[in-house]
């Protein structure tokens, strides 16, 4: 397997997403700020993970 499919991409994918909500980030951030990026990262995790899985298989 090739690691840049199984780990990088989905490691840059979460830190890009990560910079993106914090240069996005408003003055004051709410719980829902911080829930949505907790759940936009988790369904990353699960979207890489299913794929991994996929391809395992």
């Amino acid at each position: 397997m090739n690691p840049f499919y199984t780990w990088l991409t989905p490691l840059l994918t979460m830190v890009v997403t990560v910079a993106v909500f914090l240069l996005l980030m408003p003055d004051e951030p709410t719980a829902l700020f911080w829930i949505n990026l907790g759940y936009t990262l988790l369904l990353e995790g699960l979207f890489f993970g299913w794929l991994l899985w996929g391809r395992a298989k």
